[in-house]
């Protein structure tokens, strides 16, 4: 039993056998350790765990991937919608791995992390967050990543150059107009240099928005659910963006000007 008294007032509380407690076994490879600032892990869990699926259908695309080679730790999330990569600079180059940790769970460390460094350490089957306040362990989805790569168009047929603060402005002034699907049309004028916004709801009106960018390539319409647009505003800091088309169905590319961690899909929907 526990016992609380507080004033005139008391209280006892029933408890359970503390050798009931599941042990956590600490991940004990050295190999499978990096350190890096919380505030840097706080950051990707929080920006690209809102990529991830919400769906528990597939549990690889509720989970956030991660990949350790070459000093760089890669993070990558997708709901088949859309797709956000972030890539890391580590000082430990020695260490490599892959893993996937549940985007609920990544969430939830991220709100307990510290700012200052820690050590990741991971193994088969679970990954730990240890500083000198305590320690904070996951376990990790038993799945396989799908070759997300694979899907990375490597031609284009046009590409925008835009300031982030213009396309952040106008999508959001357009967005108000969109239809029950979310659907925002996308155009690239090469001759004239301009990108715009188009969006149109029977029960509203209609709206549309003229960026000036700067234009290589040929003219293309793609359509949008804004909101998966929307979202590559909270991942790069870069004062411009790049947007890279590969044709008609397929994936928009888009990039902070400047910005080499930041990679981010989204797919179109049917015109």
């Amino acid at each position: 039993m526990v016992y609380l008294t507080s004033g005139t007032g008391k209280s006892s509380i029933k408890t359970i056998p503390y050798d009931d407690f599941p042990s956590i076994p600490f991940p004990e490879n050295p190999k499978n350790r990096v350190v890096l600032p919380g505030i840097l892990l706080k950051n990707l869990f929080t920006s690209i765990a809102s990529c991830a699926s919400t769906s528990t259908v597939r549990p690889e695309l509720a989970s956030i991937y991660f990949s350790i080679e070459g000093g760089i730790l890669t993070a990558v999330a997708t709901d088949s919608f859309r797709l956000a990569e972030k890539k890391v600079p580590l000082s430990n180059k020695g260490t490599q791995g892959k893993f996937l940790i549940p985007a609920r769970n990544a969430l939830d460390i991220s709100q307990a992390l510290p700012d200052d460094d820690l050590i990741l350490s991971f193994d088969e089957h679970q990954c730990a967050f240890v500083s000198t306040g305590g320690m904070l362990v996951s376990r990790l989805t038993n799945a396989v990543y799908p070759d997300y790569r694979q899907i990375i168009p490597k031609e284009s047929v046009v590409e925008a150059v835009v300031l982030k603060k213009d396309f952040e402005a106008a999508l959001k002034r357009t967005m108000i107009f969109s239809d029950s699907f979310q659907k925002i049309r996308v155009s690239f004028d090469q001759k004239k240099n301009l990108f715009s916004f188009f969006a149109r709801n029977t029960d509203i009106g209609e709206s549309s928005e003229m960026l000036s960018a700067r234009i290589s390539g040929s003219a293309l319409e793609l359509s949008f659910n804004h909101r998966y647009l929307s979202a590559v505003l909270a991942l790069t800091g870069a004062e411009s963006l790049s947007l890279v088309a590969a044709g008609i169905g397929r994936p928009l590319l888009i990039k902070g000007v400047g910005d080499t961690s930041l990679l981010y899909l989204v797919s179109p929907m049917n015109q």
